[in-house]
This record gives C-alpha cells, structure tokens and sequence, in this order.
C-alpha cells in the first residue's frame, strides 16, 4: 500500500480489511501458523509438555531443557546496562562530558541561553542540551520501568519470535514540575510505554524488515467495552456508531481478555492504525469493526512510535522467529527417554505377577512376608511367577545425557556458560563470560539496535512534545533540574548511541576483587574501598563509613591533645629542644662559645 494522502479518509471497513489480511498472512508462517506455534512454544516454556498425550500409566516426567536454555539467554541479553548517548548532527561533542556532566556548567550555560550578556556559542547551547538529555533519558527508562519491561518482553520474543515497544505521550500524567517559580501551573504530559505481543502488531508490508519504512503499521489491542465507549464520548462520537460497538471474541489472537458472562466483563478489540503522509509527518486514527473510536490526528513525529526487537531474523519478513519451535522435538525426545527409564526402574522395584487362579483362590500383593496357599494338585513353581520389564540398553543413560547436554551446547547454553566450571580467578570469569556469550553476540546487537530505536523515538518526543520546562539530570550522586526549550530544537537533527556496560554480576565480581587487592597493597584505606564498593554488598554501609571517620577524627583529636602545649610547628627546632639533648661538656662549650649554637641553628633552617 502506498502512503496515504492528506484528502483520504479511511472507514472502519477498509483498516478491518489490512487488519484481516495482516492476520490471513501470520496464520500462513511455519507449519502452523504464528499464532499457534506462539502457543505451544508457551506451553513449552512453562512445562506444560505433555499437553494432549496419550501415554496410560506412564509417568510423564518434564526435564526443562527449553526453560533453562531461555533463563540463561534473556537473562544475559538484560543483564548489560544500556544508556543513550544524544548528539545534534552537525554539531561537535564532547562524548565524555556526556558521561560525567558538570551540573553547575550545564545550569549556567542553560540559563544563559537567550541572554547576550551570556554570550552562549552555538557549539557549547547544543552540546549542553544534548548532555541534558543523555542524562534524561536515563530518568525516563526508569520512571517506565523499562528494565523490567524488557525483561518480559525478550522473554516473549523467546517463546514468539519478537516484541515490540509502543511509546506515546500522555497529556494528562503528572511531573511535579511548574511552569513559573510561584507554581500555579503545573507542567503536565510525559512520555509513556506499553509492550505490545508480536501477535499484536501487524505490519503494511510484512516483507520490508524495516519499522520506519512500512506504509503503515496496525496495533490490536483488547479494551472493555465500557472503556471504549467513554473514550467515543469523550471524542463526540455520534449516538449511532458508540450503540453500534459490540463485545466480540472472534479477533483475540493471543486467549486474553476473553468475554465473561456479565456486562462488566465485555471486551472488543481495538485498532489503532499508523502511516505517514506525503510531508512524512506520522498520523494516526482508531477503530473498532463498525465505528471510529478517535478520528484521524497527527501525533507530532517524523517516526513511528513502535520499537521492534526479533529473537531471529528471516529473509523477508518482518516477523521474527522464536527458538523454541526447533527445540520442541528435542524436548519431547529428553521427557520421552527419561520417563522410560524410570517407568523401568518402577517396574524392576515393583515387578508385575502372573497367578494361575486354579491353584491360588486368595488375593496377591506385593507386602512382603505375604504367605501363599497354593493347591497341592498344583505345580507350584508355575503357579506364580514374576513379569520381567524390558531391559534398557547400557547405553541408554549415555545416549540420554548426550541428548541433553548436545541441545544446550546446539542452543549456545553450555556447561561453561551456565556456570558448571569453576574459575581459579577474576580473569577467569571475565574470560568465561566472554566465551559464553559468543553465540549470543547476534542477538545482543538486535537487543541493542532496539534500545536505540527506543531512545531516537524518545528523543523525537522530547523535542516536539516538551516545550518549555526543566530537565532532570543525575551527576555525582545529586539530581538537578537544568532549563530546557523544546521549540529552540524541534527542528534540529537528533542523533543516539547506544553505550553498554557490563554486566552487574560480572563487574561487582570484578570491582570488588579489585579494590581488594588494592586494600591489601595499602594504596587505599579502609573508607575509600567502602566508598567504592557497590551498592548491596555490605549492609548499612554508609553507617559503617561514618563510624570509621568519627573514630578516625576522634583518634586524632586525642593525639593533638596529648602533645605539649609549647610543641613548635613542625619542621622548627627550638633552643630550648637543642640544650635538652646535650651532656655536661658539651654544655659548658656552648656557654663558653655561644658562636657554636648560632651556627648550628642557621644551618638547621637552611
């Protein structure tokens, strides 16, 4: 589809037919279509394995294989903190300056702008303004609680092939901040995010893989019809069309929010559908299946507000693809083989009997000391008898084992990696880590090119969305608010990099062996490696670094105190401290030659 014109106007039944044909098009991937297969690796994940089996009294064992492989991977992915570094095209940077800004030099050069007895440069407003904004970028991913988003959403992108990130601006959400000093208005509107499932999104044209040149993109989300209809109110949509709007459970693609019995339970699923425009301006419009919820809007950016992230990527198509799906035969072949062993084991322990019931007429258990009466017409070594189970190949354990330790090494999931070898030292970890995250570099750099999406699509937002308030920054463990004008550079080319850390478990280990070392080597003391220590490891350690220092400022109080009250600067000799030291003989030469002391004490203050 091409870009929609200004003079178009869409109905709810042209954006239902895309949506339709978006959904045809993801129940036609793989052998079972993207909505099942997302189902089932689900099932997978949680340990539901043996989900329509079949198998009588054989105990259905569940070795999660796929649950392990997946911890390991998502946790790994989230663990290296990320942070957007922002920079004006075509101005020069101070990519340090970034990192560590100078509060009290960003509120001044802020402050100054506008004001000619300032005299800001354009080089330094704008490398001042994009400090300002790495460091607030910062505050909003945690305000969003973005960590913990991204968590379940890689997570997701496990089990489904990917997930996607909505962000959006909210008029009405509060920021604490004023518009004046007397604060009688307060600012409001502020960014905010909401995760959207792979299954969710649908995409104009599923073979371009990239977001920001689809003609447009369709989101699928489940409301409560009471919801629905409060938003077309507050819209003026008209009598007829808010009426018109039904509970339905035909367009959940995903099993939530399915239709309960009550009317407080009523749920429709809502289309929100995004393109750009000739200008390339981003416009958006909302609907249910016979009415339009929201009329056509322009929402202020140049990009769309979606982030994607694949698990994997395939050739022409925009849909990822999830590992589970490959991993499923394995797991089944894992719980097959284990629950066979043991089925043999129990039948080995606890054998079955064969009786003839001519000659025994009482009832058989396996209760040891159970005595048998048996006919004397009987032959009463065929009377009774035990069943022997099948006998497993020796090889069976090995074979069993190799099949679980070859799909975790396939899967990039290995001994090492999962942290079933011991290191001697910290170079060893570092080294280990290394290693085991080798196979998941191509994902890692996926997982970052999403980030930076994020942050270019934040970025945007703060720029058209802001307008004039106060931006918080975080330097030297303080938080300052630094002035900021949105409409000053609106029009400016933001650009974002995405730097990465390492990761929190791996660097505590290393710092702290670190700054051991350091400690025993006496080239630090005791409070400059708790100062330096992270954050969690020692309890109540600021307490801790407090005492020290009183007991430190009380030792040397004590000691300055106990010095004699005639004690001269250090580095001066007195006349007194000279004749103290010498004898009898030496005493009566001074006296006699008092030359012999003037010189000597000239020559000690040279």
């Amino acid at each position: 589809m091409s870009k929609q014109t200004e003079k178009e106007v869409l109905t709810p039944k042209e954006i239902w037919a895309e949506y339709e044909r978006g959904r045809n098009y993801k129940a036609s991937l793989g052998p079972i279509g993207l909505y099942e297969q997302a189902k089932k690796n689900e099932r997978f994940m949680l340990g539901d394995q043996w989900n329509g089996a079949d198998t009588g009294d054989i105990p259905k064992v569940v070795m999660n294989v796929i649950k392990q492989i997946g911890d390991f991977k998502v946790s790994n992915i989230i663990s290296n903190p990320c942070t957007a570094i922002y920079s004006f095209d075509g101005v020069p940077t101070a990519m340090e300056a970034q990192r560590t800004p100078d509060a009290a030099k960003l509120t001044e050069i802020l402050s100054g702008i506008g004001n000619a007895e300032a005299k800001v440069s354009f080089e330094d407003e704008h490398q001042a303004v994009a400090t300002a904004l790495t460091s607030h970028f910062q505050s909003v991913w945690e305000r969003c609680k973005m960590n913990k988003l991204n968590q379940r959403g890689v997570r997701n992108a496990y089990t489904s092939g990917g997930y996607a990130l909505y962000s959006y601006f909210d008029p009405s959400m509060k920021t604490g901040l004023w518009v004046t000093d007397e604060k009688k208005m307060p600012v409001k509107g502020d960014i905010k995010v909401e995760k959207i499932n792979i299954a969710n999104v649908y995409f104009g044209n599923p073979t371009i893989c990239e977001v920001q040149e689809q003609p447009s993109i369709i989101i699928s989300q489940r409301k409560a019809l009471k919801t629905i209809k409060r938003e077309m109110v507050k819209n003026k949509c008209s009598k007829t069309d808010i009426e018109a709007v039904t509970a339905d459970d035909k367009y959940d693609d995903v099993g939530n929010y399915n239709n309960g019995l009550d009317e407080d339970n009523q749920y429709t699923t809502l289309l929100t559908r995004f393109w750009k425009d000739e200008k390339g301006n981003v416009k958006a419009i909302q609907c249910v299946e016979k009415a339009i919820v929201k009329k056509e809007w322009d929402i202020k950016l140049t990009q769309y507000p979606i982030a994607l992230f694949n698990w994997d990527e395939t050739d022409n198509c925009i849909y990822g693809h999830s590992e589970i799906t490959e991993l499923i035969p394995n797991q089944i072949a894992i719980n097959r083989m284990i629950s066979l062993e043991i089925l043999s084991e129990m039948q080995m322990g606890l054998p079955k009997i064969i009786y003839s019931e001519d000659a025994i007429s009482q009832e058989i258990t396996n209760d040891p000391g159970q005595i048998i009466a048996v006919s004397t017409q009987s032959d009463v070594a065929n009377a009774l008898r035990y069943v022997n189970p099948a006998q497993l190949s020796p090889n069976w354990s090995r074979v069993e084992q190799n099949l679980i330790d070859n799909t975790k090494s396939v899967a990039g999931a290995t001994a090492v990696a999962l942290g079933d070898v011991r290191p001697e030292n910290t170079s060893a970890i570092v080294a280990l880590r290394e290693a085991a995250n080798q196979p998941l570099q191509p994902i890692l750099n996926r997982y970052y090119d999403f980030v930076e999406d994020v942050a270019r699509i934040w970025g945007e937002m703060i720029l058209r969305k802001y307008g004039k308030r106060s931006l918080r920054v975080e330097t030297d463990g303080k938080i300052v608010y630094v002035p900021f004008d949105a409409e000053r550079y609106k029009d400016m080319m933001l650009s974002a990099r995405i730097e990465v850390g390492p990761s929190t478990l791996w660097a505590t280990s290393t710092v702290i062996s670190t700054l051991d070392n350091l400690l025993r080597l006496k080239e630090i003391d005791i409070i400059q490696f708790l100062e330096r220590i992270p954050e969690g490891i020692i309890p109540k350690k600021q307490q801790l670094i407090n005492e020290l220092r009183m007991l430190r400022e009380a030792a040397a109080q004590q000691q300055q105190a106990q010095l004699p009250q005639n004690t001269q600067p250090q580095g001066e000799i007195s006349i007194e401290q000279i004749l103290s030291t010498l004898n009898d003989e030496q005493l009566a030469a001074v006296q006699e030659n008092p030359a012999l002391l003037e010189q000597f004490m000239a020559n000690m203050q040279q």
